[in-house]
């Protein structure tokens, strides 16, 4: 949470968060931005588009004293989608020696992007190797309780009654973001109202088909672990259980593997789906499976 950043500011420093589009990694840092400024703390919050942009203008205008001033001497300066300062060579050496001040003088970072530093390989080997340092944090798609409390709580907001069936479909399908869950809701409420009838499956499985066609998952965890068990010989269902036998061990890490690579699906969620395992159970299976890639490249 924001208010749990706050607390361990200067512990962590810098912290980087990365994850897909729609996870609220936006949403967390204007948290934490509002949480620094109710603590009477100095803060700058502001998209790497905005940096870049404001530091042209100080270049052409001559006006680099003040642009340093300004984000030199917070406490706290967050950046948003710094994965946009890729190519701007000049703005990413004033990044970097504004990073170094910063750190230096022990103020805290916290910048974003849609990816992990090892994969923002544009930015350059220095800040990568910086944010690297840190405290890097991914933050993943809502698994399945999570998405359902999304659902309730945006239902129950605009006043829309919706069924466990109803409920249980939309989290079922709509898996990638919780944009995609609120429009889903707000378009069940129009389609009920212009419909003068409550909301039931039969009008959910309608009138979100064309959603769900769309943003929905096309590849599922038990389709996954289907392939595997029949690549491997294994009876159904069979990396669902929770025995640890050699002969399950290695499809199991390849299942999370996989899952990890080609859906959306949360650690928590890959974990518990095969045999009950941890998120850092599937991030080892991750590493392990991914390094020998890494290392030919």
């Amino acid at each position: 949470s924001a208010e749990l950043a706050v607390e361990r500011l200067g512990t962590m420093n810098p912290l980087f968060i990365h994850g897909p589009t729609g996870v609220g990694k936006t949403h967390l840092l204007e948290g934490i931005w509002s949480a620094v400024r109710q603590k009477q703390g100095q803060s700058v919050y502001l998209t790497a588009e905005q940096f870049t942009t404001q530091f042209l203008e100080a270049l052409r205008g001559s006006g680099l004293p003040n642009f340093r001033r300004k984000y030199r001497s917070v406490d706290v300066l967050i950046l948003d989608d710094i994965h946009f300062f890729a190519g701007k060579r000049a703005t990413l050496i004033e990044l970097l020696h504004t990073i170094d001040t910063l750190m230096q003088q022990g103020r805290q970072l916290i910048l974003a992007a849609d990816r992990a530093p090892g994969e923002l390989k544009d930015l350059g080997a220095e800040l990568t190797a910086r944010l690297a340092a840190g405290m890097v944090s991914r933050l993943d798609p809502p698994d399945h309780a999570v998405r359902l409390g999304i659902i309730r709580q945006r239902a129950a907001a605009i006043g829309l009654q919706l069924c466990t069936e109803v409920e249980q479909y939309v989290a079922t399908h709509l898996t990638t973001h919780a944009r995609e869950l609120l429009g889903a809701i707000n378009r069940l409420q129009a389609v009920s109202r212009i419909q003068n009838q409550p909301v039931s499956l039969a009008m959910a499985e309608e009138s979100l088909s064309e959603m769900i066609r769309q943003y929905g998952r096309s590849v599922q965890l038990n389709d996954i672990e289907k392939a595997v068990c029949d690549v491997f010989g294994l009876g159904s269902e069979s990396l669902q259980s929770e025995r640890r036998a050699k002969a399950l061990n290695t499809p199991r890490m390849l299942a999370m593997w996989l899952a990890r690579k080609h859906t959306r699906s949360a650690l928590s969620e890959i974990g518990k789906y095969f045999g009950g395992r941890s998120h850092s159970t599937v991030t080892v299976s991750y590493t392990r499976l991914t390094l020998p890639t890494n290392r030919e490249v």
